[in-house]
């Protein structure tokens, strides 16, 4: 009786684990794993907006035109042409790139107008010439003869064609000196394409022993420092632009973003109010303050900044796409399409904002409106094989398989870029694999 016990008490056992196996094995999930798939879906549609707000059309039966597009529309919205933040980004840098372009220029100018061989120098000349001219008439009112007259212009007529000459001379050396600088920075910057970092060094501190003061060789010892990590190295070149050009806001503004790099947002925010300040209420100032202010997350300040942009340049199609990209951000998509829209009519050639847009409307599930702006850019530009991509797409997301199918096959056809000949042929054989599978309903 107790072997038969003790063989009782090991057999309940393992029949009870026995059912418990068997009942999971015949089961496809169970009800904990089911809420983790939901829960998962769920916070994928929260993460990604552009899949969630895509889809909320009703959906049509298995096996229709729309159903094919909808099957596709996640894989679709990894395409880099549907990359509202990559889009906008690219377009935020322009129009930064562009403002400190200008900058630049502005300061070169008065730079120039300020020094020895600009507007000083002239207004010298000029009242040296004045004061002889008025020691003649002085001269002339005491009658003094004419070979004394004609003396004295004669001298004064020499040393105008002496200061000019040394004028010209002066110039002519400054002019072999900024070509000899600008070779030099062409052959560092190559040099730190390959790599040899060593080379670019050198031929960086050749072009400084050529201007100590060139803002043109400080940023690019700058930039490379920076692309090296050296971040003290490059925080001292911008103090060393400080100060030798005390007037200049520029270096003030690379401080800023290398601060911001290093995630010193103090010391950044610090920085860019001195720019700001020593720039004054101009549209360069707002464009590239905002940029910083997005990059280090103050939201704030960045809609303000670029408000100011649009109020001080209220006919910039940049500023207007740059608010337009922040109100997008904002999910204020009203205030968005009017200022993309606004661009249009500002800059009607620029496809830049026909993309945007385009892009808002689709993220929208405005199908039709985001087909109208990439048909704008195809009559601007035929060939644009960007806005061919984003239109079959738009096809796809309306149902039109066999619109889509024939631009993508276009694009696989006509386009020069590998990448692109890849994504269309890639969209080609998504769309024939759901067809095989799933073919569309014969009409009645």
């Amino acid at each position: 009786m107790k072997i038969q016990n003790i063989l009782l008490l090991i057999l309940i056992p393992i029949c009870v684990v026995s059912t418990i196996l068997l009942l999971t094995w015949s089961s496809n999930v169970s009800p904990d794993e089911v809420a983790d798939i939901k829960t998962m879906k769920e916070t994928h549609s929260e993460t990604n907006p552009k899949i969630s707000m895509a889809g909320t059309s009703s959906s049509p039966s298995e096996g229709t035109p729309h159903e094919l597009g909808k099957n596709n529309m996640e894989e679709d919205e990894d395409s880099p042409s549907l990359d509202y933040d990559t889009i906008s980004e690219n377009l935020r840098e322009k129009s930064v790139e562009n403002a400190l372009q200008e900058l630049m220029k502005s300061v070169t100018k008065n730079t120039d107008d300020t020094d020895g061989s600009g507007k000083e120098q002239k207004k010298r000349l000029h009242t040296e010439t004045k004061e002889g001219g008025k020691g003649d008439v002085v001269k002339t009112s005491q009658n003094i003869s004419k070979e004394e007259m004609d003396f004295t212009n004669a001298k004064n007529k020499n040393r105008e064609k002496e200061d000019k000459g040394r004028k010209k001379n002066t110039d002519s050396e400054s002019q072999q000196i900024q070509a000899q600088i600008k070779s030099l920075l062409n052959e560092a910057k190559q040099a730190l394409d390959q790599g040899d970092y060593d080379k670019a060094s050198e031929l960086l501190q050749k072009s400084l022993e050529l201007d100590p003061n060139s803002r043109d060789v400080l940023r690019s010892m700058a930039n490379f420092y920076k692309k090296t990590g050296d971040y003290q190295n490059e925080i001292d070149v911008y103090k060393r632009w400080m100060s030798n050009n005390p007037n200049d806001p520029t270096p003030h503004y690379f401080l800023a973003d290398t601060y911001r790099r290093q995630g010193n947002y103090d010391l950044a925010y610090r920085e860019l109010q001195q720019f700001t300040q020593m720039n004054g209420e101009k549209p360069s100032t707002y464009a590239m303050a905002s940029g910083v202010y997005r990059q280090m997350g103050m939201k704030e300040e960045e809609g303000q900044a670029l408000t100011n942009w649009v109020n001080t340049d209220p006919n910039s199609a940049d500023a207007r796409l740059a608010l337009a990209d922040y109100y997008r951000r904002s999910n204020d998509y009203n205030s968005a399409i009017n200022q993309y829209q606004t661009a249009i009519q500002l800059a009607p050639g620029n496809v830049s904002s026909y993309v945007a847009l385009g892009s808002l409307y689709s993220r929208m599930g405005m199908y039709s409106e985001a087909e109208a702006q990439y048909q704008q850019i195809l009559q601007l530009q035929p060939n644009n094989t960007t806005a061919q991509l984003m239109l079959a797409q738009t096809y796809q997301r309306q149902g039109d398989i066999n619109n889509a199918l024939q631009m993508y096959q276009y694009i696989a056809q006509t386009s020069k870029d590998p990448s692109q000949v890849r994504q269309a042929q890639h969209a080609i054989n998504r769309i024939e694999r759901q067809m095989a599978v799933n073919p569309p309903a014969k009409p009645k």
